[in-house]
């Protein structure tokens, strides 16, 4: 009998570790179809949640210009010319 309960426990544990190491290995796969193709799959809350994500995604990686780059090409920094045009003054 005990040697039944510990045979029963080494294959659930074999079990639960041999799923959270598939679940591991698959999930960075899973999260970019969700991401690239959630919104065409996916019910409504679920498709705008991959949408938003990827919006925030492109957002983050993309350069706008701003209004403070500098035009000073060897300095490129405004903010930092005014101030040492108002210190040399």
């Amino acid at each position: 009998m005990i040697n039944a309960i510990k045979k029963l426990t080494s294959n659930v544990s074999s079990f639960c570790f041999h799923s959270a190491s598939f679940l591991l290995k698959t999930s960075p796969f899973l999260l970019i179809i969700f991401i690239a193709f959630g919104d065409r799959i996916l019910p409504e809350p679920y498709g705008k949640t991959s949408v938003n994500i990827r919006k925030s995604i492109t957002n983050a990686l993309s350069i706008e210009d701003s209004s403070d780059t500098l035009e000073n090409s060897k300095y490129n920094n405004r903010r930092s010319d005014k101030i040492v045009d108002e210190i040399s003054r």
